[in-house]
């Protein structure tokens, strides 16, 4: 996987997050306001039941929150396999350095040995 699909893919994880989490803070907030108007005995607007607007904005803020933490958690998963496999690329090429450092240095002896 090249370096520029490793970028958006893990551009994706984090746009989702910002959805799922403008979603848990929309939804909560509708929760609050409906919650905070029933309590003082106004009316909720729309649908006379205000138990329905809360128990769908629970709803949407619970899958939302739910989105969001699994998103995070694949972001982080995601991030620790890119930066194992940048540390691995990093050693071979330190290895691969050492290798032609020494055939470097056997030719040198080849040629100062004639």
């Amino acid at each position: 996987m090249s370096n520029n699909e490793n970028n958006e893919s893990g551009g994706r994880y984090y746009l989702w997050m910002a959805v799922f989490a403008v979603v848990f803070f929309v939804s909560a907030g509708i929760v609050l306001l409906v919650w905070g108007n029933t309590a003082r005995g106004m009316s909720a607007g729309v649908l006379d039941d205000p138990r329905l607007v809360v128990g769908i904005t629970l709803v949407t803020a619970a899958t939302s929150l739910v989105g969001f933490v699994s998103t995070t958690w694949l972001a982080w998963r995601k991030e620790s396999r890119d930066s194992a496999s940048y540390k691995l690329q990093v050693e071979r090429q330190q290895l691969e350095i050492e290798r032609l450092r020494l055939e470097l240095e056997k030719e040198r002896g080849k040629g100062s040995g004639n």
